[in-house]
């Protein structure tokens, strides 16, 4: 059993190792490398079915697109998009009217979800694009895929370690070895790799806003306002140890990258004062009477 046990173990290295150069690829703006399974059609076949499902299946309150606040959300969502590596990608971008949630997601191809609950946080039109850019960064990154690869791979990995562990040291093994596997892999992998995601959207998202020239140093205030609101309400995601268990960096986590990655941003912005200047002027004529107070829902 342990000669076949160790015979395994470099056939599936082999097949590890080929599967992963095939299918490595590079994150835009963070340059991070990484591998996807999944195509970018069935990405946006999972991504769009999941999105008519939450619609069906759930009681949100979609606003119409003539809705300030949808109309706003939208314009927003395409002046970013306007400026990524990928600008023929077809976006949705819908605001659901629901103040307790201060929420948005992302869905492939290009589905964008903001909760009117996030208004309380992003008060002005640069700080709603921080949001909407950040939900754009998931997308462009393909992080969905990512996500379907590497638990399709971690799971194949677990049982695999499982069994050879049965081979080894007996039946009974396998299970135990199970279990300590499959918590160790959330603990040590899954949600770091997770929160290693947000902070990349994050990244994506700042770079966005410098690119469609909102103020990239306005993304950190919406953070800084939920994290004083959590603390004021007796909440811990401000603190360093909730980031542990969580799927997002802490609060104060995210501020301290957004006020580096904004300052770096704005920095690198400059020599482009007229044609931000230019891209204002021609939004404040757009907006004037169309899209005012996107808040009121």
């Amino acid at each position: 059993m342990i000669r076949t046990a160790a015979a395994t173990i470099p056939v599936l290295g082999s097949v590890g190792y080929y599967i992963h150069k095939k299918t490595e690829n590079t994150v835009p703006v963070s340059n991070r490398s990484r591998h996807i399974l999944t195509t970018p059609h069935y990405e946006a076949q999972l991504g769009s079915a999941s999105f008519e499902q939450i619609k069906k299946s759930s009681s949100l309150t979609i606003l119409p697109p003539s809705h300030p606040a949808s109309s706003t959300v939208s314009a927003i969502g395409h002046r970013l998009a306007a400026t990524s590596t990928d600008a023929n990608k077809r976006w949705n971008f819908v605001t659901v009217s629901d103040k307790s949630q201060p929420n948005a997601f992302a869905l492939p191809p290009g589905h964008i979800v903001i909760y009117s609950g996030m208004f309380k946080y992003a008060r002005t039109e640069s700080e709603l694009a921080a949001v909407i850019a950040h939900e754009i960064g998931h997308v462009l990154a393909r992080h969905t895929g990512e996500k379907v690869t590497d638990s399709g791979v971690s799971s194949l990995a677990t049982l695999a370690l499982a069994g050879i562990s049965g081979l080894i040291f007996g039946g009974d093994s396998s299970a135990a070895a199970f279990k300590v596997l499959t918590i160790g892999k959330s603990f040590l992998y899954e949600l770091p790799h997770s929160r290693d995601m947000e902070r990349e959207a994050d990244l994506i998202g700042v770079e966005l806003m410098g690119r469609a020239c909102f103020d990239p140093r306005d993304a950190s205030k919406v953070f800084e306002r939920m994290e004083k609101d959590e603390k004021r309400k007796g909440g811990g995601r401000g603190g360093g140890g909730s980031s542990y268990l969580s799927t997002h960096p802490s609060h104060g986590e995210r501020v301290g990258n957004l006020k580096k990655w904004g300052r770096e941003t704005w920095e690198k912005n400059r020599g482009r004062e007229e044609e931000c200047r230019e891209v204002n002027r021609r939004w404040e004529a757009m907006r004037r009477g169309k899209f005012r107070n996107h808040d009121r829902v």
